[in-house]
């Protein structure tokens, strides 16, 4: 039978496994937001409507990332300069 602290590590493993590495320069919109000090709200609705008129300049990507407790794709983007 396994220990509760066993049992923590082999949960922590399997989660870890599942989850993605993003690469550097790829970011959220909630991280652009608090980089540019706006609302979550206003930079998705800017980052969607720069993406639909410059294509060529953003692109976009799911990674999956953890969140403490939960694993899931949260959609990232990358601005080319």
């Amino acid at each position: 039978m396994m220990t509760k602290k066993q049992l923590n590590a082999l949960e922590k493993m399997i989660k870890s496994a599942n989850v993605d590495e993003v690469p550097n320069g790829w970011m959220t919109a909630g991280q652009f937001a608090k980089q540019r000090g706006r609302t979550l709200q206003h930079t998705q609705r800017m980052l969607n409507r720069a993406q639909e008129r410059n294509p060529e300049k953003i692109d976009t990507k799911y990674f999956t990332i953890s969140t403490g407790k939960r694993t899931y794709p949260v959609i990232h983007y990358y601005v080319k300069a």
